[in-house]
């Protein structure tokens, strides 16, 4: 089983310096995307990348930027032809969180 942990403090910082037209900028939105991506990818109801970037209101070019930054995290998405559908290679999940460093 694998799990991904996406928003620590240098992620938050490579995506500010992101250019202002990118696909995910940091933003609520962005966040929801990805945590939606996950949700169709477990239930294996993606559609094609055409459909999945009509579902969630972005563009197919940044549906494959989503999904390349998923798999750089260690997510193991694959596209299933038969299904029409990305699913995951593993069991596992796509956490997002915040964790706060404690300074003493």
């Amino acid at each position: 089983m694998w799990l991904c942990y996406v928003i620590t403090l240098p992620f938050i910082i490579a995506l500010r310096q992101l250019p202002k037209n990118s696909c995910y900028p940091m933003t609520k939105d962005t966040l929801q995307r990805l945590e939606r991506i996950d949700r169709l990818i477990q239930t294996k109801a993606t559609g094609t990348p055409t459909k999945l970037a009509s579902r969630i209101g972005i563009s197919e070019r940044c549906v494959y930027k989503y999904l390349n930054l998923m798999k750089d995290f260690g997510a193991p998405i694959k596209f299933d032809n038969s299904r029409q559908s990305y699913y995951y290679d593993e069991e596992g999940y796509f956490k997002i969180s915040f964790k706060f460093k404690s300074y003493q």
